[in-house]
């Protein structure tokens, strides 16, 4: 479902298929080209578990995938929505019957969606950043990098005077990152060490593309980030220590900046 005829009150929305969850965002464009959210709804389906472990989305997810979207097509239909883009991310581009998937989609709720490749990921990621980074003067000059954490993959975008410098996405989600080290049934304290190993693996060859130690600051954004900046969990993560730890990785000169109510999307 594609943009259309101009929706009522000038009501436009956003369906993200990404990794764990799909979600849908109503917001308003006022004639200034302001942004004001409307709703906002979630429903957790686990495509990633699939996709990542067998390659092949099941029967039974699919099920689960199709029950989302049709409370979703209600709930734009109650608000006379006409004006959608929808987008599926790495859990629904790396499927073996992605097409299959995508078509029954399409026969039952009317809405096609559009399959997103890893550049046009960063780009969007940038594009929701930029208003948010807007309000900090004191980045203009800086060397900011926008850390993507998503359920398949983990994009990263630094930018230089406002705009793209560098970017890339690596397959390093939180979802797949549990699915490739098959982590059920392991004592807790072998479960951190092993996902600590891979992601310090994959820190070293993020390192070799992007020249970390000059980054001045970073900006995180994603489920899992927007669950950690919460304010029940924020002692339990111990968000200070791991921007030590950033700091440490860039030159010791990062400000981690954690935006918990922005950059709604799924990997």
């Amino acid at each position: 479902m594609r943009p259309m005829s101009t929706s009522p009150r000038g009501l436009v929305a956003v369906l993200d298929m990404g990794a764990s969850a799909v979600r849908l965002v109503i917001a308003e464009i006022a004639s200034d080209g302001s942004i004001r959210t409307i709703e906002e709804a979630s429903r957790g389906v686990l495509l990633g578990r699939d996709t990542f472990a067998s390659g092949t989305i099941r029967a039974s997810t699919i099920d689960v995938a199709l029950t989302a979207l049709d409370n979703f097509r209600h709930i734009l239909g109650s608000y006379g929505v006409r004006e959608v883009w929808a987008m599926a991310t790495s859990a629904v581009r790396e499927a073996r019957n992605v097409d299959v998937f995508l078509d029954r989609i399409q026969r039952r709720t009317a809405i096609s969606f559009e399959i997103v490749n890893e550049a046009e990921e960063g780009r969007l990621i940038f594009l929701a950043a930029r208003q948010a980074l807007a309000k900090r003067p004191g980045l203009d000059g800086a060397w900011p990098l926008l850390v993507e954490v998503g359920g398949g993959s983990t994009s990263l975008t630094l930018l230089h005077q406002g705009q793209p410098n560098q970017s890339a996405v690596y397959p390093l989600g939180a979802l797949r990152l549990r699915q490739r080290l098959n982590l059920r049934g392991l004592a807790h304290d072998v479960q951190l060490a092993l996902l600590r190993r891979s992601i310090a693996n994959a820190v070293g060859e993020i390192g070799q593309d992007i020249p970390l130690p000059g980054v001045t600051h970073m900006v995180a954004s994603g489920g899992d980030v927007r669950f950690a900046g919460q304010p029940p969990f924020r002692a339990q993560v111990h968000l200070a220590e791991e921007a030590r730890r950033i700091a440490s990785l860039t030159g010791g000169r990062t400000g981690v900046v954690f935006q918990p109510a922005d950059g709604r999307r799924s990997g």
